[in-house]
């Protein structure tokens, strides 16, 4: 991905920040090199975002997948590339595997990596979609609910502890640390100065 297309990534995220509705955002066909990787990397954590899964789509049968891309060519109602023919798309092929090879072992490493037969019919490869992201977004609700309880849990020690009056200088540490994480720094402050 070059620095155009991640700009262009950048706008298109800030855009739908504003958007309450959008729960997240899929990118497609990127990042192609291990540099692309982080650059996207540090994109997101600008936006305090990251990488949940990323799929890859196997196609074991290369003449399965020069046809695919032979048949994307010849249905679309674009003017036809020079590097949509047949022999130049079979060295692209080979280029993309020789550059996707880095990003692959990446995510696989970060565990985020998730294959996908792509050999079947359209409407298979979907519902094995689906399924990885029904059962990633079960896994991360379940996390909020986790890690919010545990923050309630702490708020409520610490709010125990300053009506209490047992006030520190690490308490006040711990009141900022976590009241950022749960949002409420103007009510404990009001509680910690309003004693």
């Amino acid at each position: 991905m070059n620095e155009i297309a991640f700009q262009l990534l950048q706008k298109e995220i800030d855009l739908h920040l504003l958007d309450d509705k959008v729960k997240g955002f899929i990118i497609d066909g990127t990042p192609k090199s291990i540099d692309g990787v982080f650059h996207l990397n540090t994109i997101l954590n600008d936006f305090g975002l990251k990488v949940n899964c990323v799929f890859l789509m196997e196609i074991a049968d290369l003449d399965v997948l020069s046809s695919r891309l032979q048949q994307r060519v010849e249905k679309s109602k674009e003017k036809q590339r020079l590097d949509d023919k047949k022999d130049i798309l079979d060295v692209r092929l080979a280029n993309y595997f020789k550059q996707i090879e880095l990003v692959q072992q990446y995510y696989e490493k970060s565990g985020l990596l998730f294959k996908i037969d792509a050999t079947h019919e359209k409407e298979i490869v979907f519902e094995a979609i689906r399924n990885i992201m029904d059962d990633l977004t079960n896994k991360i609700n379940a996390n909020k609910i986790k890690v919010a309880h545990e923050n309630e849990v702490e708020l409520n020690s610490v709010t125990r502890r300053l009506k209490n009056k047992q006030i520190d200088t690490d308490l006040v540490g711990e009141i900022v640390q976590v009241s950022a994480q749960c949002g409420t720094l103007l009510n404990m402050m009001d509680l910690l100065f309003n004693l």
